[in-house]
């Protein structure tokens, strides 16, 4: 089937598989492509409709295409893709280009398999953003044996707060799982171009969100975010820290990096780079 792929300028390096939302391999997707390519990573994102419909490549902007996108969406076999993942898995750490160190980032569709193949492989590490129906495969988190991460939407409109209360109860006992939540968020907020109300602070620039994986143990610092510790957590962490666009100027006067929220909602910007360091051990 069918992927885009960006290369780092340095080779080898460590390659990272982009899961889709429910639009395919659109230009969104294609675009975090390009910044992980940016930060370092060999970025591939494979086409998950390839037995339904190959190539197709949908915006959320146009209803055809989000009554088109949720047809797929339910019909979509989560266990062949999985299987399809653990191809693309073991194809990218045998490439020259790749170091052997190969990780995952998903998004809604993609976030469930990000779960999943954290249960089923042996993949070195998956960081899912508002993951739908994980709640339906809730059974497997007995089997969840790979470093775990799950950014919440806290006010996300396809996934129920009982649903996020679900998830958090079953998956923070496991010491590999780190969970940060975001009370003002709706979902997709990682997506391009999104608005954003200001109570949800964003990175500007710099690399003020990332999520680090280190030796199997998590942990999570910063601001923005809230954080969930398993207990019994130690060294070794994934941080994620976000901030407005004054954060950086506040920081040089040794002032808060967040400024109080606004009233009114305003357009922001989301730095989406992640950093997945046990990738490069």
């Amino acid at each position: 089937f069918a992927a885009y792929i960006a290369r780092p300028k340095t080779l080898p390096a460590p390659a990272v598989v982009v899961l889709q939302e429910v639009f395919g391999v659109n230009a969104d997707i294609r675009k975090h492509c390009d910044e992980l390519a940016e930060q370092g990573y060999l970025a591939l994102a494979p086409d998950l409709y390839w037995r339904q419909e190959p190539g197709v490549e949908l915006s959320d902007h146009n209803p055809d295409h989000v009554q088109k996108a949720f047809d797929l969406y339910y019909e979509f076999d989560y266990d062949l893709g999985v299987r399809d993942m653990e191809d693309v898995w073991h194809y990218l750490e045998k490439l020259p280009e790749c170091n052997g160190k190969v990780g995952a980032v998903g998004y809604c569709l993609g976030g469930k398999l990000c779960y999943l193949m954290c249960c089923r492989t042996d993949i070195d590490c998956a960081v899912a953003y508002y993951g739908t129906y994980i709640e339906h495969r809730i059974k497997e988190v007995k089997n969840l044996h790979r470093p775990f991460v799950l950014h919440m939407a806290m006010k996300d409109r396809w996934v129920q707060a009982e649903v996020n209360d679900l998830l958090e109860r079953r998956l923070s006992p496991n010491p590999l799982v780190t969970i940060h939540k975001y009370p003002g968020a709706d979902h997709a907020f990682a997506r391009h171009l999104v608005h954003l109300r200001a109570r949800f602070h964003v990175a500007h620039d710099g690399v003020h969100h990332r999520a680090v994986l280190w030796r199997h143990r998590v942990d999570q610092r910063g601001s923005g975010a809230q954080r969930h510790r398993a207990p019994g957590r130690r060294k070794g962490w994934i941080a994620a820290t976000w901030c407005d666009r004054r954060g950086a100027a506040r920081r040089a006067r040794g002032r808060h990096a967040v400024a109080p929220p606004a009233r009114r909602s305003r357009r922001m910007h989301v730095d989406r780079r992640v950093r997945v360091d046990a990738l490069h051990a």
